[in-house]
């Protein structure tokens, strides 16, 4: 989207993206209360949250072990998954910021260094190159 200034459906991508990540805000406080619920059911009394692996050592039947298991590598794979198209879209991001920096500097005509040589005549300053914009305006 960035690449082909999509700007109407990265926005519409941005906001779906915002409230899923409220959606998975609200879900990570009812699972929080469902293990809580669960395991003041089973006796224990937890006042930090656990972490899935913790949980799952406090299940002793084993096909609840089983699916805790099998839900915790389902897990890990979002998030694998996730990182990875974050790290993707960081560098797109990036290489689209180096992009348009580059583009700026093209247009208006101000080089990062200084030519090595120049003709004698244009020795005195910048010249007659400008660039598509007068920078002193």
């Amino acid at each position: 989207m960035l690449i082909d200034n999509h700007v109407d459906e990265l926005s519409k991508i941005t906001n779906a993206e915002s409230r899923l990540s409220k959606q998975i805000v609200d879900k990570e406080s009812e699972l929080y209360a469902t293990i809580h619920a669960f395991l003041q059911a089973k006796g224990y009394q937890i006042k930090s949250k656990l972490v899935m692996s913790e949980l799952i050592k406090l299940v002793f039947n084993s096909e609840e072990r089983a699916v805790l298991t099998s839900a915790q590598q389902d897990l890990l794979s979002v998030l694998t998954e996730l990182q990875e198209i974050n790290a993707l879209n960081e560098q797109l991001i990036e290489q689209s910021l180096a992009f348009i920096n580059y583009s700026l500097d093209v247009m208006t005509g101000m080089p990062d260094d200084e030519p090595t040589y120049q003709r004698p005549e244009h020795q005195g300053g910048r010249g007659g190159s400008k660039g598509l914009f007068d920078t002193r305006a």
